[in-house]
């Protein structure tokens, strides 16, 4: 019965997603803000077909706002209280956009425990841990992320985030589980631009590559952008630099105006 009501869930998804395409699919070239901007409103008109969490997931990575985007998670789980994915999603939102780890970490541990075979959020715990734990809970991050890819060893997500963990620690394991996870779909584009990061510190003449494929997968982020710019001044191509740069400043993020500028103050 549970795999009869997946399958329908996922046609209903599938569905949305090729609605919100079609719409968007007589859209002009134009600003990134303009296109996060028409993404949120043809995903705001179907919020109401959905009667599950992946609606208001849907609803929350289209808010570029992060105080909009905490409130849209929140609502979200007042409406669906036992949603795991909701409660983990709001947590790493917390820890990482909001920088509230306090909150964040009481989230997390009581998200697991309602929900102690969720890879995803076991995984994102772990980068948690990493990131904000103490001494003891930092040593014990790596067991917990290799707990993920034990409940679910063949998951995309998963595995990318389990990449990024290990990026440093051990890069050639790390490697491998990027590669086993970029031809899942749902990885894509920001995967590109992980593995990107990952090789120009350790394989520079393979990085460009995935760079620009991260900005073919998402033409109108200009996060890519921003971040292929910083590759082509470590390399010395300042002039190719610059050009990534400018296109980056027409970002609706301040993070990554900055990042641009910075790149532009240093070409």
């Amino acid at each position: 019965m549970k795999s009869i009501q997946a399958k329908r869930r996922t046609e209903t998804y599938r569905k949305s997603f090729e609605e919100i395409r079609s719409r968007l699919g007589t859209r002009q070239p134009g600003k990134y803000s303009d296109s996060a901007d028409e993404t949120r409103r043809a995903i705001e008109s179907l919020i109401g077909r959905q009667k599950d969490w992946w609606g208001w997931e849907l609803r929350a990575r289209a808010e570029p706002d992060p105080m909009k985007k905490e409130k849209i998670y929140r609502k979200g789980i007042e409406q669906f209280k036992d949603s795991a994915e909701l409660k983990g999603a709001l947590a790493a939102h917390l820890a990482w956009r909001m920088k509230n780890s306090e909150e964040a970490k009481r989230l997390y541990l009581e998200t697991l425990n309602e929900a102690p075979y969720n890879a995803h959020n076991t995984v994102s715990f772990a980068h948690f841990l990493k990131e904000f734990g103490n001494d003891k809970e930092r040593a014990e991050s790596e067991s917990l992320c290799r707990h993920a890819l034990e409940l679910a060893p063949n998951d995309g997500v998963v595995l990318a985030h389990a990449a990024t963990f290990l990026a440093d620690s051990k890069p050639e394991e790390a490697e491998q589980l990027f590669r086993r996870a970029i031809p899942f779909p749902q990885n894509q584009p920001w995967i590109f631009g992980r593995f990107a990061d990952f090789l120009s510190r350790r394989k520079p003449a393979d990085a460009e590559s995935f760079y620009r494929q991260a900005i073919s997968s998402e033409p109108n982020n200009p996060d890519p952008r921003a971040n292929l710019a910083l590759f082509l001044l470590s390399q010395g191509r300042n002039r190719e630099a610059e050009d990534q740069a400018v296109g980056a400043l027409t970002a609706n993020d301040q993070s990554v105006q900055a990042k641009a500028e910075a790149l532009l103050y240093k070409v």
